[in-house]
Formats: C-alpha cells, sequence, structure tokens
C-alpha cells in the first residue's frame, strides 16, 4: 500500500504505468478470492468495476466466448447467470457500453462486429414471481437473444426473450424490442416498430441485396 501510495504522488506516465502493471498483475488474485468466498455473485460484483480487459477476461475463464478485438466497459451488470457464463457468447470486434445488463438464464449470441450502447437490457427469460398472473398469461418462459452482425443497440433499449435483432439492423435509443428485428430494419418506440429500411447500407455491410 505505502508503494502505490508513493506512486500516486509521484504521478506522471511512469507512476501510471506501474499502477497499471500492479493492477494486472493483483486482479487475477483478486478474481480467485472473489470466487472462493462468494461464488459466481463475488464475479459479477468484479464485473462491476474492471477495466475493459480485465471484463473480457473474466468472461472467459467462467466459461464465456468472447471474440478477440471486443472491448467491454464496466459496469456490466450480469443476472442469472448461476454456475457460469456459459450462456454468454461475444464475437469478434463488438462494443459493449457502460450499464449494459445481460440475463443468462437463456443464450445471449452477439455476433461479429456488434454495438451495444450504454444502458441497453438483454432480457432472456419472464417471470412474474409470485403473482398470481405466473399461472396465466404471464407463465414463466425464457428464450434466447441473438444479436446478428454488424447491429447497432441505441442507448437504454430493451429486448425481451426470443428475440432476434438481424444483420445490420438498428434498435433506436430507448425502444422495448418484443418481435425480431429484419435484417437492416430501424426499429423505434414502445413497443418497436420498423421505421425505415437501410437498403443504401446493405453493400456496405455485405449484404447481396436481396432483404
Amino acid at each position: 500500500m505505502h508503494t502505490l501510495n508513493r506512486l500516486v504522488r509521484r504521478g506522471g506516465s511512469l507512476g501510471r504505468q506501474a499502477l497499471v502493471s500492479t493492477s494486472r498483475t493483483t486482479f487475477p488474485w483478486r478474481a480467485a478470492l472473489a470466487y472462493r468466498l462468494w461464488g459466481l455473485e463475488g464475479i459479477d460484483n468484479l464485473l462491476l468495476g474492471c477495466r475493459s480487459e480485465e471484463t473480457a477476461w473474466l468472461l472467459r475463464q467462467f466459461g464465456a466466448e468472447i471474440g478477440g478485438g471486443s472491448d467491454l466497459h464496466a459496469p456490466l451488470i450480469v443476472h442469472n447467470a448461476l454456475q457460469s457464463y456459459t450462456n454468454l457468447r461475444i464475437g469478434e470486434r463488438c462494443h459493449v457500453g457502460k450499464d449494459v445488463f445481460l440475463d443468462l438464464r437463456d443464450q445471449i449470441e452477439i455476433e461479429d462486429r456488434v454495438t451495444i450502447s450504454m444502458r441497453a437490457t438483454l432480457l432472456t427469460h419472464l417471470d412474474v414471481g409470485h403473482s398470481p398472473l405466473g399461472s396465466g398469461s404471464f407463465a414463466p418462459r425464457e428464450a434466447p437473444v441473438r444479436i446478428r452482425r454488424g447491429a447497432y443497440l441505441g442507448a437504454g433499449c430493451t429486448i425481451l426473450h426470443g428475440v432476434t435483432v438481424g444483420e445490420c439492423a438498428v434498435v433506436a435509443a430507448g425502444a422495448v424490442v418484443t418481435d425480431d428485428v429484419p435484417e437492416y430494419g430501424v426499429v423505434a418506440g414502445v413497443p418497436a416498430r420498423v421505421v425505415k429500411t437501410l437498403d443504401l447500407d446493405q453493400a456496405a455491410c455485405g449484404g447481396n441485396g436481396t432483404g
């Protein structure tokens, strides 16, 4: 601790580099201790305050598949991961912003070059708890969420269980998506509806233009 305090007082690039190096050395030990004391809940808590490379490392260590070149920013909120993060797959060159909420009751599959903006929510289940509605129209259910290649999810949007967001589709900020989004479609609103089709972007995204 005294060494770290001296580095902080010194300031400058050398001190910052040393602090980062120390953090990288100690972080695996912090993760091991957190898991030993609190199980996966301890790892969930670490994901609320670590660096991008530490986030990806933690998820991989506990079963998630994370592609190269992807940046995942803390706080990352992971919910309902009971034994591991094996229900999470993130492709290459993806961006996951701050305060994103991932419900891992069922699978979440995020393909290559997807952007998920800050405070987006991906839900894979419905459970009304002790409400009597659970024995009727709102019986518990779960289903995977899939975000196809090149899609963009705006800030604060919500993707409900069973939804697939198509290739290079756009979900507007704050939208609540209850049904599948077609490829190159733009959806907005509550519930989300298609408001536009990105015909001119299909070539840039590698589409064949056939819809």
